[in-house]
């Protein structure tokens, strides 16, 4: 009997050793591209800026570089652009999953609600059709009148205090976008707006920052660690909170306006009143 759970388990382990060994490894059907090492891929290589145009000359103008269990596919000339990217659209129109906003948007790493980061898919089909309803030239014209209160808010606070130029320029971006977006203006950078929206703003993009946390889209296993050792857990977990209180509540506060009878046309009161007919729910919405 022991020997049977001494083979068994040494069948378990060669097994796990092997699939060790291929991950990271270009697949068969795979475009061309540099060798790879077990598990990492051509992560050693990537450092190196120019390492992309020497390798396009010898594997040609498309081909693969593996991250993990990641396939990148690099486009090095003009009509390999206009080729993959133009033509073979349908092909091309998703993209990759990145699991920090994932977890971070929707809390359990698979509804995406965030029209930037979400995939190809009915959502992505019903978000686009929603902005574009929202975007369109005619429709742009309603919001002149807040470019020009903006603008001409901005050009004061220049006369009074020239050296704040960057701080007036982010609140002039910043209301901007509250305006069209929730119907909420935001006057001054003191606003208990500006403050919890920029306090949310830099901890993401701490967390989404380039090298800042173990790359899980690459190593799907590291999913699974437990959060003693995943620090970046604890952190989506409490980005998740801060995002559902911060777009939540001004949703909410949209919602109450509208109770009022005191809609001003934002973005927030059209999706809340034609969402359902778009395939766009209250999660999007906000």
């Amino acid at each position: 009997m022991a020997s049977l759970v001494l083979l068994f388990t040494g069948c378990v382990f060669l097994f796990l050793l092997l699939k060790a060994f291929r991950y990271g490894n270009r697949e068969k059907h795979l475009l061309p591209g540099p060798p790879t090492y077990p598990i990492i891929g051509n992560i050693p290589s990537l450092p190196l800026h120019h390492q992309f145009t020497q390798w396009a000359k010898q594997y040609g103008d498309i081909y693969s570089v593996k991250i993990g269990s990641m396939t990148m596919v690099i486009l090095s000339s003009i009509e390999a652009i206009r080729q993959v990217i133009e033509r073979d659209t349908t092909l091309t129109a998703d993209r990759p999953p990145n699991h920090f906003a994932n977890v971070t948007v929707s809390g359990n790493g698979e509804h995406q609600p965030f029209v930037i980061f979400t995939r190809y898919s009915n959502m992505w089909k019903n978000q686009r059709r929603a902005m574009h309803e929202m975007l369109r030239a005619q429709a742009c014209l309603n919001y002149v009148p807040i470019h020009k209160a903006e603008t001409y808010q901005l050009a004061v606070e220049l006369l009074k205090d020239p050296e704040g130029f960057a701080n007036h320029t982010r609140r002039l971006m910043f209301s901007t976008m509250m305006s069209i977006v929730y119907g909420i203006r935001v006057p001054s950078s003191s606003s208990n707006d500006w403050i919890k929206f920029y306090k949310f703003y830099e901890s993401w993009s701490g967390l989404m920052a380039p090298g800042a946390h173990m790359p899980v889209d690459a190593f799907p296993f590291l999913k699974y660690v437990p959060e003693m050792f995943a620090p970046w857990k604890r952190i989506t977990k409490e980005l998740n909170r801060e995002e559902k209180a911060l777009f939540y509540g001004l949703l909410e506060r949209v919602e109450e306006r509208l109770a009022r009878g005191e809609g001003n046309g934002c973005f927030a009161e059209i999706l809340l009143e034609k969402g359902k007919a778009w395939g766009v729910d209250r999660e999007v919405a906000k």
